[in-house]
């Protein structure tokens, strides 16, 4: 039943709420559409106030740069900036000058930003005010306007400065001449006190209530949302508001644009308050009106609709029972209301006699539930009965008096059966949907264990009423029994069988109608069985093998016939190659003419175990085609593996050639007793492995077959859930890289020596050339007949023949022969030296080869070293040289770096073991062969044996005393020749027979040396 508002309520609740509906509507019209409509213009008029007060400044600073520009633009002011005159300075900066042009400063600054002159003054008390205060941190874009901001810089500008008096409005503008041409002479500036009094002198012109404070003085959310509206491009915002007035507020800036002064409007409210008056008096009499249209709506609702409709209400609340159906509403009306009452009582007839028939219909119902043998029950949402039949009494041992009304927990039936039940009826009500159960047990104390197959089919309540619950139960407890009986020994197969990992399948032997064997059909297969092999069960059962598997005949026919024939167990592998599978197979035999097969699928094992086979395989060839020898042992220092590289080198105990022998034979014994070499590295190899951290050694020593190598050692933990289970030991040979760093070292060393050498000749040169100079100056001055020469003689008292003759007598003109000749060949072999150090361009061209012996031979003959204990000028040298030019494309320095070398080393193999009876010499042979020039160097020193000839070439190999050479000097020019200039270089040697160096270049036949 609804039970809420009667319509006398309703009715009068709607009245009410229009009529304040409407009253808020008009309120709404006048306070949002009337009184903040006039509130927003009344802002607009504060902030056009406020833009008035910000245009009367502006106005003042106009007006400042006006009065400012015809001083700046004068005559006078343009002279006194040249002349400082003081007279014309006392029409400027007088406290008369100010005090006529209504300014509190003016000052002149010179073009560099030096104050020329100026003057500070109280207007009011003429009194003067300290220009060291006033103008203190005065900026340079005022001072010196345009210098040093770049080419967009003004050099003019007004505005307002603060300075440590206060904020005042300025101008400045250049000393120009009265047309405004010539030099700017300096700066002139000008400024006014933005004081009290200015500001009240503007606000009286403009008839407007307004302040100016310092930003930095205004309160700090005043201050940061000026500076924040200035940032966003708006010129105002809103402050405080009383019902008398409106306070506006906006930044104003400096000369530089930044906000520095809080400029602040009070806007009276004088036109808004009587406009809001007005306003308030209209809302009150459009609540008047209201409220009288909402007592006479009242008034008329009570006579001709509500108290009707109380009648037809009491009516409908005195109908009990079907009885009271049949009563009749008398109401004489011919209205709607009239019509709702006539309506009313033909309802109420018809609805007597339906249920008339419906308490017929319930006894026909009744009678035929309670004669079903079957248990019949109703039951609403909360699990109590509302029908029951006596067959549901005798189960439950009660009569159906006591069901009705009653849950099952209440009765006491099993517990288990009714927190089933009642679970069962929660999803028939919740899905609104019919269950069935098969076989639901119920233990009676009265009838023991019983099966029924339920039915539970929901049934919708009346009206308001909650959906209940039709529970049919049919006894199946015997033929129950009977059908698990008979699944039971089947259950226990085939779970076995489905469940099994391994593949299943049975099959029937098929022979041909001689009798012979020729297939076998499948009967059943496992889950297992299709998914190791692919092949659904639909498809495999019924189906014969050699049709199945695709391969013309059964597989394995022969082993399957002779397990069903006799019935002899078998186990084989095998690769099935239509599958490309390895399988473990079992075949019985569970019955004569019939086998079984149980398989598994051993494919990834034996992949596996391959794979694992290749790895090692692979990471042993790894190993193995490695340069580097690398040693694998335990946590207890014994070699676990090698390869070839550590077995080689190292020397593995009785490592034949083979090795793999020397693996088999290092692996398994301690490191040190494995590899002897790195016995006194042991310590470090043990602190990895104590410590599982890497450890690296370079450059150690060890002797492989013999010689003697430079080695990097590292050694690397290898590390498993935080414990070192051994480790890897790798050793580099880095003998040839050694070799080559000293190799780069000592040709750095080289080069660093040449260039000293070329600049030691540039010094040289110097003093050679003032003595040269000198020693002909000399000359001239003493044996020309000049007459400078003659005079000065005759000056002296004496004359020429006469000093002539004394020098010849006492041989000076032989002492300065031979000083001008040493000086000539000093310079001869400074200008050898340069041409030889200079830095090679690496530019191939043709050359002269005999000239370039000659000049290697020349820088020889000049080098005599105490150290060595040899003189190269004590050696007899032989030239052999053709007549005609042998032209070779070539780089000059490199060959002559090459010829110098065999001629030093030579010297320096006679000097250390000079011939016997035989002065030493040296032989230069330059011969054309073939297509190649042939250049030979030749001594008859101490000679050399097979072994140092085969091995003079090689870098750092030397047969000198230590600090005599580097062993860097053949090998570089080795190089030289066979690598850059594609040419080919020998030597020729036996002890006691000197040696022959003999160098091959191709020569160059397309062009000739140039004068």
């Amino acid at each position: 039943m609804y039970v809420g508002l009667s319509i006398k309520r309703t009715v009068i609740l709607v009245l009410f709420a229009t009529s304040l509906v409407t009253l808020l509507a008009g309120w709404a019209a006048v306070r949002y559409l009337g009184l903040e409509g006039f509130e927003r213009l009344d802002q607009e008029q504060a902030f056009h106030d406020l833009g008035r007060a910000a245009s009367g400044l502006d106005n003042e600073l106009a007006h400042l740069d006006s009065t400012l520009r015809f001083k700046s633009v004068s005559d006078i002011t343009y002279r006194f900036a040249a002349d400082r005159d003081k007279l014309l300075g006392s029409d400027t900066f007088s406290w008369e000058a100010l005090r006529g042009a209504g300014l509190n400063l003016m000052a002149l600054y010179d073009p560099a930003g030096k104050l020329l002159a100026a003057g500070a003054f109280d207007l009011e008390t003429r009194e003067s005010i300290p220009l060291g205060t006033l103008l203190k941190d005065l900026p340079d874009e005022i001072k010196r306007p345009g210098a040093g901001a770049g080419p967009g810089a003004k050099a003019q500008g007004k505005g307002v400065l603060n300075t440590p008096l206060g904020p005042m409005l300025i101008s400045y503008q250049p000393v120009l001449n009265s047309l405004g041409w010539g030099p700017s002479r300096g700066t002139l500036l000008a400024g006014r006190f933005l004081d009290d009094k200015l500001v009240g002198q503007i606000a009286q012109q403009l008839r407007l209530q307004f302040s100016l404070i310092p930003l930095a003085k205004a309160p700090g959310l005043l201050a940061d949302k000026a500076r924040e509206a200035m940032r966003a491009g708006k010129d105002a915002f809103v402050g405080s508001e009383s019902q008398e007035s409106l306070t506006v507020h906006c930044a104003y800036p400096d000369f530089l644009g930044i906000p520095v002064l809080l400029l602040t409007v009070v806007h009276p409210h004088t036109d808004a308050m009587a406009f809001n008056h007005s306003m308030h008096l209209a809302l009150g009499l459009v609540g008047l009106a209201g409220a009288l249209s909402f007592g006479a709506s009242i008034l008329l609702l009570q006579l001709f609709v509500l108290n009707p409709l109380s009648r037809v209400t009491r009516h409908i609340a005195d109908i009990k029972d079907s009885r009271s159906l049949g009563k009749a509403l008398v109401l004489d009306r011919d209205d709607e209301i009239g019509l709702l009452a006539k309506t009313l009582n033909a309802t109420g007839a018809d609805l007597a006699r339906l249920y008339e028939q419906l308490d017929r219909q319930h006894g026909l119902q009744k009678l035929l539930i309670d004669n079903i043998p079957h248990p019949i029950s109703v039951k609403d949402a909360n699990g109590r009965y509302a029908v029951a039949n006596p067959a549901l009494g005798r189960l439950l041992g009660r009569p159906v008096s006591e069901l009705i009304g009653s849950t099952d927990s209440a009765l006491g039936s099993p517990a288990v059966w009714a927190e089933f039940a009642r679970a069962e009826e929660h999803e028939v009500l919740r899905l609104g949907k019919p269950r069935f159960c098969e076989a639901e047990a119920f233990d009676s104390p009265f009838a023991g264990l019983r099966l029924f197959a339920t039915s539970r089919l929901p049934l919708p309540g009346l009206g308001d009423e909650p959906a209940s619950v039709l529970t049919v139960s049919l006894d199946v407890t015997e033929r129950r029994y009977a059908e698990e009986s008979l699944r039971q020994s089947e259950r226990k197969f085939r779970t076995l069988f489905e469940s099994m990992t391994e593949g299943v399948s049975l099959h029937e032997i098929v022979t041909s109608p001689s009798g012979e064997i020729s297939d076998y059909r499948l009967l059943d297969v496992n889950p297992a069985f299709e998914s190791i092999l692919g092949i659904a069960r639909d498809k495999a059962v019924g189906e014969l093998a050699s049709r199945l598997y695709g391969t013309g005949q059964a597989p394995f026919l022969d082993i399957y016939s002779r397990v069903a024939s006799i019935g002899m167990p078998t186990t084989f592998e095998v690769f099935f190659e239509p599958l490309n599978k390895h399988f473990h197979i079992s075949a019985f035999s569970p019955w004569p003419g019939h086998f079984a097969t149980v398989f598994t699928d051993t494919t990834e094992r034996i992949r596996t175990q391959e794979a694992l086979e290749h790895a090692r395989t692979s990471m042993q060839h790894i190993l193995d085609s490695m340069p580097s020898p690398v040693i694998g042992v335990d946590a207890q220092a014994v070699v676990a593996y090698l390869n070839s590289a550590a077995a080689r080198l190292l020397g593995a105990p009785d490592a034949p050639e083979s090795p793999e022998s020397g693996e088999a034979a290092a692996v398994g014994l301690p490191l040190a007793q494995a590899f002897a070499p790195l016995v006194a590295y042991q310590d470090a190899i043990s602190s990895a492995l104590a410590q599982g951290s890497p450890v690296q050694l370079h450059r150690v020593r060890l002797t492989v077959s013999g010689d003697q190598r430079l080695i990097d050692l590292q050694v690397f933990p290898m590390l498993a859930e935080g414990l070192t289970r051994g480790a890897v030991i790798r050793l580099d040979d880095v003998t040839e890289r050694v070799r080559m760093e000293e190799l780069v070292l000592q040709t750095e060393k080289m080069m660093s020596v040449g260039g000293l050498a070329a600049g030691m000749a540039h010094e040289i040169n110097n003093p050679l050339g003032g003595i040269l100079q000198s020693v002909q100056i000399v000359k001239r001055r003493l044996f020309s007949d000049l007459p400078g020469n003659s005079r000065s003689a005759q000056e002296a008292g004496c004359s020429l023949e006469a000093i002539a003759s004394y020098l010849e007598s006492r041989e000076v003109p032989k002492f300065l022969d031979a000083i001008q000749d040493a000086g000539k060949r000093a310079a001869h072999i400074v200008s050898n030296m340069l041409e030889f150090s200079r830095r090679s361009e690496s530019k191939m061209a043709p050359a002269d080869l005999a000239e370039l012996m000659e000049k290697a031979l020349e820088l020889a003959e000049s080098d005599y070293d105490l150290k060595r204990k040899y003189d190269f000028r004590r050696i007899e040298i032989i030239r052999d040289f053709p007549d005609a030019p042998l032209v070779a494309r070539c780089t000059k320095t490199e060959i002559e770096q090459v010829v110098l070398n065999l001629i030093k080393n030579a010297a320096q193999a006679l000097a250390s073991n000079p011939p016997a009876g035989q002065r030493p010499r040296i032989a230069l042979r330059l011969s054309e062969e073939g297509a190649s020039a042939r250049i030979a160097v030749e001594d008859n020193g101490p000679g050399m044996d097979e072994a140092i000839r085969k091995r003079v070439f090689e870098p750092f190999f030397t047969t000198k005393a230590p600090g005599l050479g580097t062993g860097l000097g053949l090998s570089v020019s080795y190089f030289i020749i066979t690598q850059n200039h594609g040419g080919d270089m020998a030597v020729e040697s036996s002890p006691g027979r000197g040696a022959r160096f003999i160098i091959r270049l191709p020569l160059d036949i397309s062009e000739s040396v140039s004068d």
